[in-house]
């Protein structure tokens, strides 16, 4: 990238009065990974993705292995040989990367929910066998706000689980799921500018579904980069993802988000008037498409009251 923000993260900034913050911020940004990456990424069962499919729709999904799955073989290049279910629509034969041989955008976000520690990383994805290769652009840690503190277990996927299904609108089960999570996934691109994951959290409840099947959620205050809502702002399609973390159970919803701009109440330090829209277009249900399941420890201090 030439500049280090996009003029939709600009634009976000400028309106939430931080550009000066997110300048300043913003040096956190490096074009490979942070030191000690290797040996945090050498931990992890799973590792969060997000990206295009070959009809163009954005997804979250989730890849997993036994730790040691996520190898680095220099400061700019991550090497993963990880299992995704056969139903994400990222998957593409084995793992993400589109056909062997050709780079694609892609974003990820590790995570250690025992732990709370995270960051990210995008560039360009490349599939080859069961292998792919990231070439490293943009690497930088976030803070540990409202993440739930979970302990992780591995339980063997049983060998024939329940196929996938597939919609365009949510079920009743769906909408459960949703106003039940604590946890989940938004994936976001930027033309020319690439893909991106990231994780959101908060206490059960604060993320809702309207009556016409609109998921909505508030954006708390974070970093100030505002890399998500920025692209959202210069590219609305988006992708979801939740986690029954009880069960492996998944579900993935791809659609289009808006960015909504409100005066922040005076009654509540949480509220910064600003909340995203999503619309779902494609809806993809996998029953144990993980093979782990977490125990809550405990939720975030950081965590607003929703009730």
């Amino acid at each position: 990238m030439t500049n280090l923000y996009h003029e939709g993260e600009l634009a976000v900034q400028a309106r939430a009065g931080v550009s000066t913050q997110a300048q300043k911020v913003g040096r956190i940004i490096v074009p490979q990974l942070p030191q000690g990456a290797d040996g945090f990424l050498a931990t992890l069962p799973i590792l969060f993705q997000g990206g295009v499919d070959a009809q163009g729709s954005v997804w979250a999904s989730a890849l997993t292995g036994d730790p040691g799955f996520i190898q680095t073989t220099d400061a700019r290049t991550v090497e993963l040989h990880a299992n995704a279910a056969h139903s994400d629509p990222l998957n593409n034969n084995t793992i993400p990367g589109g056909e062997p041989g050709t780079p694609r955008a892609a974003g990820f976000l590790a995570i250690d929910m025992a732990t709370r520690q995270r960051f990210r990383f995008n560039g360009n994805a490349t599939r080859t066998g069961d292998s792919l290769t990231i070439k490293v652009d943009q690497a930088y840690g976030n803070c540990p706000k409202y993440i739930q503190r979970r302990d992780v277990t591995v339980h063997d996927t049983p060998p024939e689980p329940a196929p996938a299904t597939t919609d365009s609108t949510l079920s009743a089960g769906d909408i459960d799921l949703i106003r039940r999570a604590d946890t989940f996934f938004i994936a976001s691109l930027a033309q020319d500018h690439g893909a991106d994951v990231s994780h959101r959290g908060g206490t059960p409840g604060f993320v809702r579904v309207t009556a016409q099947g609109q998921i909505t959620f508030k954006d708390y205050a974070g970093n100030n980069m505002f890399q998500t809502l920025g692209n959202l702002t210069s590219d609305p399609r988006a992708g979801l993802l939740f986690i029954d973390f009880n069960t492996g159970d998944t579900l993935q919803l791809s659609g289009r988000a808006q960015v909504n701009w409100a005066t922040p109440s005076d009654d509540d330090y949480a509220d910064t008037g600003r909340s995203v829209s999503f619309t779902p277009d494609r809806v993809v249900r996998t029953p144990q498409a993980i093979p782990h399941r977490w125990v809550l420890k405990d939720y975030s201090p950081f965590n607003p009251d929703e009730n």
